[in-house]
């Protein structure tokens, strides 16, 4: 009968121990014997209960990071997104989300760049860039690239697109890093159009 419980109950019950020992590298856990009833079910107990805390520390330490990683992009100037192999958006920090002149993260995830109200011809163009980094598997930079506003009005980026790599080192996906460069665009046009006058008045100079 004993025999019959230790094959049935018991040694499964060891393998946990060993396990439990292994997760928190417990240096005081001596590998058991066997597990004789109480005082074995006992270390078992222990065991596992170090394991749970540690797992819960793991946890707690992953959450306080992502609180900060999110607060990190949040505060950056610059608007950040990323999206997977099929284009389709799975996030974005707050500067994108005020440059299209959304409240919420979730207007965007889930969808493609064809599923929000850009022009056919720019969402194409997004998604041939977005392509050509994954095919590629290197970062494309200083993209000029229009941006519409949901209400309409539309400004200038300069973009810079990096792929996501799986485990392998495969791209999975595309991050995007883009500058409102609507003001420097502006001044730059107003600096073009004053040469072209001042040239103008120069040659019709006798």
């Amino acid at each position: 009968l004993y025999l019959l419980l230790w094959w049935i109950v018991f040694k499964p019950l060891q393998q946990i121990e060993h396990y439990a020992a292994s997760v928190t590298r417990d240096p005081t856990a001596a590998p058991p014997a066997g597990l004789w009833f109480s005082r074995e079910l006992a270390s078992l107990r222990r065991s596992i209960e170090r394991m749970v805390r540690l797992l819960r520390a793991r946890v707690d330490a992953l959450a306080r990071n992502e609180a900060m990683l999110a607060t990190v992009i949040n505060t950056v100037p610059h608007s950040i997104f990323w999206k997977d192999m099929r284009g389709v958006y799975l996030g974005g920090n707050d500067a994108l989300l005020k440059t299209l002149g959304l409240d919420d993260a979730c207007q965007i995830i889930g969808k493609t760049d064809f599923d929000l109200p850009w022009p056919p011809d720019i969402a194409e163009r997004y998604r041939a860039d977005d392509q050509e980094v994954i095919a590629s598997n290197q970062p494309k930079r200083h993209i000029i690239e229009p941006i519409t506003h949901l209400g309409g009005s539309e400004r200038w980026a300069e973009t810079t697109k990096v792929p996501l790599s799986d485990p392998a080192g495969n791209a999975c996906g595309v991050l995007g890093v883009a500058e409102d460069i609507t003001e420097r665009k502006a001044a730059e046009e107003a600096l073009r159009r004053e040469k072209s006058l001042t040239d103008a008045i120069f040659d019709s100079v006798p």
